[in-house]
């Protein structure tokens, strides 16, 4: 695979896209842990920290796809450059209300400003790959070099913001600010490469559409909405949980972390759920019955308080919840793949 990717790298542009896209991509494993540790050192309630938090990752849910399909319909920088702009002014705004102990609702707005126009620079990324590739195979590489980016973010992220933020020396908004500059820089590096940008696609005319679909009727090629499709419906629901889980994680971690002494090891949790992708030998069954084992761990783990051995058991997870995110989100496994995962 490596050759793989140093043939998909040699494209023009390809490399600078890929770099920028990593580093704008920071912020969205950084923002959470960076929320609840601000929040929560200044405002000391959890609550709060998980409010503005959660304010953050549902605008995000929520504008991500109306972006998407404005960039689908103009083009990836005439909608993401003032997007990108907005959201980091909205974070340093967040940071500044929560260093003067602003009202918490003006923090979850603005938390809110910042999520629902930070976009997804992977799906970017990945948009410029299948532009620029031709080949499934090349195709297949680049989805997967992503698909390793993505958990390089998600693993580092986090134990950079916390890093950030537990430093006596750096204020506790450390991690916002983090997220600000990784956001303006690559964000603006991987949009101003308009060499590489996928064209715009501008919308049909309603009679366009209306002549098109009464063909495709005629001939009855007529597809249902994508939601129609169980098998959809049962992902959504699948990521929903997984996506919840994934929220409530960042709270828990510092809470668990804090009451065990070790709160500058908060990151630690959040990355170590990222590094489940690295095993991608192992088959995605034995994966599950595998974390049902450590889950159960959790208990003694607990109970004991090892300090950072609870935190090494909570981590683990990380390796049955990724494999199977994965396989739903984008990155689609190679047949030889899928094979050994009804085999396992």
């Amino acid at each position: 695979m490596a050759t793989s990717y140093r043939t998909i790298l040699t494209h023009p542009g390809a490399r600078s896209f890929t770099t920028a896209g990593l580093i704008a991509r920071f912020p969205m494993s950084m923002v959470g842990i960076a929320t609840i540790l601000a929040v929560e050192e200044l405002y000391g309630s959890y609550t709060a920290a998980g409010l503005v938090s959660a304010a953050n990752f549902v605008a995000m849910a929520v504008g991500a796809p109306i972006l998407a399909r404005c960039v689908d319909r103009y083009g990836q920088s005439r909608v993401m450059l003032p997007a990108v702009l907005v959201s980091s002014l909205s974070l340093v705004g967040l940071a500044a209300a929560a260093s003067m102990h602003a009202h918490l609702g003006l923090l979850a707005a603005l938390s809110a400003l910042a999520g629902g126009l930070a976009g997804s620079m992977g799906s970017l990324v990945r948009a410029r790959w299948t532009a620029m590739l031709t080949r499934p195979e090349e195709v297949h590489a680049a989805f997967s070099l992503e698909a390793a980016l993505d958990e390089v973010a998600f693993i580092l992220g986090p134990v950079l913001a916390t890093a950030l933020c537990t430093t006596p020396l750096l204020p506790v908004t450390s991690g916002w600010v983090s997220c600000v500059a990784m956001q303006l820089f690559g964000g603006l590096w991987f949009l101003s490469q308009r060499a590489t940008e996928p064209a715009p696609h501008p919308a049909r005319s309603q009679r366009t559409a209306e002549a098109e679909d009464a063909e495709q009727s005629r001939k009855g090629t007529t597809h249902p909405p994508v939601m129609r499709y169980g098998a959809m419906v049962a992902t959504a629901i699948v990521f929903l949980i997984l996506g919840a889980m994934f929220g409530a994680n960042d709270v828990a971690a510092v809470a668990f972390a804090t009451e065990a002494g070790h709160k500058s090891a908060s990151g630690l949790v959040p990355g170590g759920l990222g590094r489940g992708v690295l095993r991608r030998g192992a088959s995605l069954r034995l994966a599950h019955v595998g974390v049902a084992a450590v889950e159960a761990a959790h208990g003694w783990a607990g109970g004991a308080r090892g300090g950072c051995l609870d935190l090494r058991f909570r981590t683990e997870p990380g390796g049955a919840v990724r494999p199977g995110a994965l396989d739903g989100s984008g990155h689609r496994p190679h047949p030889d793949q899928r094979q050994q995962h009804r085999a396992g």
